[in-house]
């Protein structure tokens, strides 16, 4: 039963490491952490895995005995790192890992120790695991913040009632107040903005969204205040992570959606949104940046290698594709000169 129990953590041990890097993001360059986390270790694991479990038999008799050796120590330096780095997401948790993993330690000192040989790669593999062990949560943890608030306090507004349900700004424009979302019609395409900074998850401590406690990764909840306008226009008031305000105006040919939000402090969200563009009625969707107002790019099918645009540190914009799902390398799609203001909102 104990070989068996072995055997089967190895396996798992590779496969879950085969598993992140075929999940897990790419084409970053070796200068970078994620590259060695999540393209390199990975591989040299699977080795490892497949040097234990795999002829030849000599072989196997040598790795096997010193890998399963070193892996309740990779998970007692991870779980003691994870308790540190993350103390909110990870809380008690550690617990659980750090005494499991200890116990694996003595079962495999009673059972596996025996047939160590050669009895020196065991402390070769021990030290470059436990620090990989001890490493691994500060490469998951989140940077700190790298945009500008414009640092400006957003305007305060003359008390007023809250606005209709909904309001008509011309045949083709309505506003959804209490939602805060803009709906466009033409003929059968509709067109619906939801402009304002929302958080769909966040953590509380820069760690992976999904280890939050439930409060800790809530989605945001937003209060409509008031609204004043007339059919030239509205402004409308929030409360949500702390205010936002939001001014939709009429155009000739569409409307003019400006939308501004206040954080009292950062947050750190895995999935969050600046504006949401949803488009029904079509039969083929593409879409154009006024950076590179030529380039068409249409939108990839479900499961189709990602697309994605962004903003370079020499303020040029990019759209790129991913070689695999969202793994690199990436391929350019398009490219232009930003004409953004310097610090953002």
């Amino acid at each position: 039963m104990g070989q068996a129990l072995w055997l089967i953590l190895v396996a798992c041990h590779g496969a879950a490491a085969a598993t992140w890097w075929w999940m897990m993001a790419g084409g970053f360059p070796s200068s970078s952490s994620e590259y060695w986390v999540n393209e390199v270790a990975p591989i040299v694991i699977v080795l490892l895995c497949a040097a234990a479990l795999l002829p030849p038999q000599r072989l196997r008799a040598a790795v096997f005995p010193a890998l399963t050796g070193v892996l309740p120590l990779f998970w007692m330096a991870l779980a003691l790192a994870a308790r540190l780095t993350f103390p909110r997401s990870v809380g008690i948790s550690w617990n659980v890992t750090f005494f499991a993993s200890l116990g694996l330690a003595v079962m495999w000192f009673r059972e596996v120790r025996p047939r160590l040989a050669p009895a020196w790669l065991l402390p070769c593999l021990a030290l470059p695991v436990m620090w990989a062990g001890w490493s691994f949560p500060a490469t998951q943890r989140a940077p700190e913040p790298s945009t500008h608030p414009a640092g400006a306090a957003l305007a305060e507004l003359p008390k007023a009632p809250p606005p209709p349900e909904v309001v008509k700004l011309g045949k083709s424009v309505q506003l959804h107040p209490r939602e805060g979302r803009v709906v466009l019609r033409r003929d059968r395409i509709v067109l619906t903005v939801d402009p304002l900074l929302t958080f769909l998850d966040r953590t509380p401590d820069r760690a992976w969204v999904d280890l939050a406690l439930p409060d800790d990764a809530r989605p945001t909840k937003r209060r409509l205040l008031q609204g004043h306008g007339d059919r030239k226009g509205w402004t409308l008031e929030y409360a949500d992570e702390d205010r936002s305000l939001l001014g939709v105006t009429p155009r000739d040919d569409g409307v003019l959606i400006e939308a501004a939000s206040q954080l009292a402090k950062p947050v750190f969200a895995h999935l969050d949104t600046y504006a949401e563009v949803t488009l029904r009625g079509h039969t083929k969707l593409s879409v154009s940046f006024s950076p590179a107002p030529e380039a068409r790019i249409e939108l990839p099918a479900f499961g189709a290698a990602t697309r994605f645009a962004y903003v370079d540190a020499a303020r040029v914009f990019h759209v790129a594709e991913a070689t695999k799902l969202d793994k690199g390398p990436f391929h350019e799609l398009a490219r232009g000169r930003c004409r953004l203001p310097h610090r953002s909102r």
